[in-house]
């Protein structure tokens, strides 16, 4: 399947307008161990920890998450924190369900959400962060024209390891000349 193929297939839905059994089908994927191990927690996140994160979404403007669909099934999720609406610019986080690796879905997430962030949040800036003992993570950032602009010690997990983190930016204009290389096949 091409990249505006699968781009076309991906429907995105607000966490919060889920049904609970929806929001449990992305609590199964957000515990999944391959998405745990890349994550700065990497904890079973429980029912009641997933429900207070909700409830944080519908509480704070400055979050927004949302689960992506592919043929009426949820396949990862994708989101922003620390929207700022003065400055226009936001931390994104994403994962996809192991069952996807391999297909493209991972791209044309990350394409369809910059779109959104770009386009109809009129953002200026999107931020990532990414274990820099995740090879994949900093390869994915990379391809969708992030440019890596701190390296870090983080605390990873609270009373756990610290690791080095990579932190990356990627600015509109940057993002709408990337996003032509990307759909070109360049």
């Amino acid at each position: 399947m091409s990249l505006s193929t699968t781009m076309s297939a991906l429907v995105f839905e607000p966490v919060p307008e889920l049904s609970d059994k929806q929001q449990f089908e992305l609590l199964a994927i957000r515990n999944q161990q391959i998405i745990r191990e890349s994550s700065y927690s990497s904890h079973v996140i429980a029912e009641n920890e997933h429900l207070k994160w909700i409830e944080q979404l519908e509480a704070d403007p400055a979050i927004l998450f949302y689960a992506v669909c592919m043929e009426e099934r949820i396949v990862g999720g994708v989101g922003l924190r620390k929207i700022d609406p003065i400055e226009k610019t936001a931390d994104w986080s994403f994962y996809v369900s192991e069952h996807t690796h391999g297909q493209g879905v991972g791209l044309a997430l990350g394409v369809r959400a910059l779109d959104l962030f770009f386009g109809e949040l009129q953002l200026r800036r999107v931020i990532g962060e990414a274990l820099v003992s995740n090879p994949a993570s900093l390869s994915y950032h990379e391809k969708l024209g992030f440019v890596e602009t701190l390296r870090q010690q983080h605390a990873v997990q609270p009373g756990d390891r610290v690791g080095e983190i990579a932190v990356f930016s990627l600015w509109a204009d940057a993002w709408r000349v990337r996003r032509e290389e990307l759909l070109s096949g360049m």
